[in-house]
């Protein structure tokens, strides 16, 4: 079996253990798949970096000459294998985005590739595997990219995010940090990366994200922000009274502004439906 050579893409020591996990991924794609898998790509912050193996995910992209059935259930095995035989936790977080270069080119939907993967995949995408052929791959005007990213966003923040049983984790923050460093980081940089879609209209890493958020928001929000970003790299959170105190402060501002930044937009894109949900889900936020 082929191996990935490592050495050759990762520029931070602390991205090794990932490379490693997507190295597995990518030989174990190669030993189902042979002939049908085209391309495969790291994306995500192996790639672009700010990689924390604490808090990130390994992306690995897998680019078929097909994107049916027997794609989806290889993607699966690939996952369910990598997981047993690894055995870390780091592998458990292993997500894989796939399709085919026709599908990508055509914007048909098919796979799972949303397009702000397909964006980082054109901006940020290392090729590990097979052919380059992004340049098949056109993405929508600014304009229309803004609102789309936005758009799905939007979907994405209410069916992962807007959850009642994390609308007490953001109002009783010891509680979120009884879940550990990944959950908490997430809970606040999250929202950050969101906000830099819709402010910019496209997408970026957790550096870009958080100097974004800091040159324009001040106080106990910017304070939290960088704080989180702190705690993600080095995969530990601060002090328990220091790290509730910023939260408290801190991570119902976050929220605050990004729900309302996203009710705005939403409208302005003829969302109503999206934009509402965004209203409910403040408020839920606020009930005590």
């Amino acid at each position: 079996m082929k191996h990935l050579d490592i050495a050759g893409f990762c520029q931070e020591a602390a991205a090794t253990e990932g490379w490693n996990v997507l190295s597995n991924g990518l030989n174990k794609a190669i030993e189902l798949c042979g002939s049908r898998l085209v391309s495969a790509y790291a994306i995500g912050s192996l790639a672009h970096g700010g990689f924390a193996p604490a808090a990130s995910d390994v992306d690995l992209v897998l680019i078929f000459d097909r994107a049916d059935a027997s794609a989806q259930a290889s993607v699966r095995r690939i996952q369910d294998e990598i997981q047993t035989e690894l055995k870390t936790p780091l592998a458990r977080r292993l997500s894989v985005f796939w399709s085919s270069w026709n599908d990508l080119a055509r914007r048909s939907g098919v796979g799972r590739f949303p397009l702000a993967d397909q964006e980082d995949l054109i901006r940020h995408g290392l090729l590990v595997w097979g052919e380059d052929r992004r340049a098949s791959m056109v993405l929508p005007e600014p304009a229309q990219m803004k609102a789309a990213l936005v758009i799905e966003s939007a979907r994405f923040i209410i069916e992962k995010l807007a959850v009642p049983q994390k609308d007490a984790l953001l109002r009783e923050p010891a509680r979120l940090i009884a879940h550990g460093v990944r959950d908490t980081t997430k809970a606040v940089l999250f929202p950050v990366r969101f906000l830099y879609t819709a402010d910019v209209g496209r997408t970026a890493g957790n550096p870009e994200s958080v100097a974004h958020f800091c040159r324009r928001h001040a106080g106990a929000a910017s304070d939290l922000v960088s704080a989180a970003f702190e705690w993600r790299q080095s995969g530990a959170l601060g002090s328990e009274s220091s790290s509730l105190r910023q939260l408290s402060r801190g991570l119902l501002p976050v929220y605050r502004e990004l729900t309302s930044t996203y009710q705005q937009a939403l409208e302005s894109y003829y969302q109503p439906s999206l934009a509402q949900e965004m209203i409910h889900w403040w408020k839920r936020i606020m009930e005590r």
